[in-house]
């Protein structure tokens, strides 16, 4: 319970807990961003707010009902937004909007950057080394959703939905495409999903040309990808084709023989027996479509014994693409106060690590 809590103290108070969570340094500022006139917070802008703060700092977009137009960033940041389909799950927020920007660039300078939560309504474009991009939803008919630029190294995409929303069959059209000479890529516990069906087989979900090295693991992919001398394993292929050369493939599952069934791949599998809810022609459900059914053949199978797919590994899956910082998910607010007593407010508060 906080007691005449001003927007100040309050913003001090998440700061400290973000710090305490080890994902701040001691020495940065945090700035609050929210694109909706009258509400108190540091910067309109994203954009403004990304050209106001200083390396290292840490940026929090509010969720609205409004697009925070176009990022570019030019410095390490650490930015948190609020996640997505934040109806379809509890516990979330108390204002449940996402915060969404159309185009997120990475740009000379941002190296070290990290991303969390935040709704992208166009594309990515990576064009420098050591960038996180977390728990975001990236979604468009664009023809590339995640553009990892020519000789960019060490990136993590993890635990985000990327879902290319055509039906063409142009192989330049491609959720998370490489354009060469990348190493040390991460492509970790995503839903990848190209087209507009749970049975597509468009051309790609990823793309990773002969002279990259990606590690693709715990992530689901619905259509077609092609992938060479990449380290796979325990990812669930729902359709679509997969090409590539020298591959280490191991304890994958395929709806066809694309794998093998060395290495403890499993091939032929019917996908309305791994899901929890099988596959019923949507794209996904907002509330967890892709858990696994009691049943699975995917519970266990990953290497070591655990599970593939996206709810198991050391990054599994975060309903709503919350991010590691204090979420207000209830909050009790008297309509009014006075300035002797004043007001008694309560939240409720989680963490989402």
């Amino acid at each position: 319970m906080f007691r005449n809590q001003s927007y100040n103290s309050l913003k001090a108070f998440l700061l400290a807990v973000v710090l305490l969570l080890g994902v701040g340094k001691a020495e940065a500022a945090m700035y609050t961003v929210h694109n909706i006139a009258g509400f108190d917070a540091d910067f309109y802008s994203i954009q403004d707010a990304i050209n106001g703060a200083s390396a290292g700092d840490t940026i929090y977009l509010h969720g609205s009902p409004l697009n925070f137009g176009a990022a570019a960033i030019d410095k390490p940041l650490c930015i948190f937004a609020s996640g997505f389909f934040l109806n379809a799950n509890d516990t979330t927020l108390v204002k449940k909007y996402a915060a969404t920007v159309t185009t997120l660039d990475f740009n000379v300078g941002s190296s070290g950057t990290v991303v969390y939560g935040l709704t992208v309504a166009k594309d990515v474009d990576i064009k420098v080394d050591d960038i996180k991009l977390m728990r975001c939803h990236i979604f468009s008919g664009e023809q590339v959703l995640v553009d990892i630029k020519n000789n960019v190294s060490n990136i993590l995409v993890a635990q985000c939905i990327i879902h290319l929303q055509s039906n063409t069959s142009s192989s330049s059209y491609r959720c998370i495409s490489l354009t060469g000479n990348n190493n040390l890529i991460q492509i970790v516990n995503n839903l990848i999903i190209r087209g507009n069906s749970d049975n597509g087989s468009y051309d790609y979900a990823i793309y990773s040309p002969s002279n990259s090295f990606a590690r693709i693991t715990n992530n689901v992919i619905v259509g077609s990808w092609e992938t060479h001398s990449g380290y796979i394993n325990n990812n669930i292929h729902a359709s679509g084709d997969f090409s590539g050369q020298y591959n280490s493939l191991f304890s994958n599952i395929s709806h066809s023989t694309w794998f093998g069934t060395n290495q403890g791949n499993l091939a032929n599998v019917s996908m309305s027996s791994v899901f929890l809810q099988g596959l019923s022609g949507q794209t996904y459900d907002m509330g967890g479509y892709w858990e696994l059914a009691g049943a699975s053949v995917a519970i266990g199978a990953g290497q070591g014994g655990s599970d593939c797919g996206v709810f198991s590994g050391n990054l599994s899956w975060k309903r709503s693409g919350l991010a590691p910082i204090p979420a207000i998910f209830d909050a009790s607010i008297p309509s009014s106060g006075s300035a002797t007593s004043g007001m008694d407010i309560i939240l409720n508060i989680k963490s989402h690590r």
